[in-house]
């Protein structure tokens, strides 16, 4: 990607509003407390993210997600940490995922099902709380 991809795609990112947000916040919840849910009722759960991550704010990021090497380096670590990512790495984190359960099928579900989805959502929650309560913020 370049500098001034990246810049734009932060940009996009940041300008939404942090109502915008909440309804991607709002999975955060269901996810945590989703051990009783099986089979049709947890994969509707995935998918309703998925859907939801392309709408606003969209977190899709237009990148070259195959050849991207860090992003599989951490996504195969048996001990993920996301909280040291910004905004947009954790936006590739979960477009990469998402896109590659069209080419990888159960991938999807085995990250949310080892906690990725999960922990990523909190990270990016943590980024946009961050920049909203910092002087000068929107």
């Amino acid at each position: 990607m370049t500098p001034t991809e990246t810049q734009s795609h932060t940009e996009r990112l940041y300008g939404y509003s942090l109502t915008d947000w909440q309804p991607l916040f709002a999975f955060i919840p269901q996810m945590e407390s989703s051990e009783q849910l099986t089979g049709d009722a947890l994969e509707n759960l995935v998918w309703d993210f998925v859907r939801a991550s392309t709408r606003t704010p969209n977190i899709e990021i237009v990148f070259d997600w195959p050849n991207w090497h860090e992003g599989k380096a951490v996504v195969m670590q048996p001990k993920l940490t996301f909280e040291h990512y910004d905004l947009l790495t954790l936006c590739m984190f979960i477009t990469a995922i998402v896109r590659a359960e069209r080419f990888n099928e159960g991938i999807l579900m085995d990250c949310y099902e080892r906690g990725i989805i999960v922990s990523v959502l909190k990270a990016i929650k943590a980024r946009v709380e961050e920049h909203f309560h910092q002087p000068g913020s929107y």
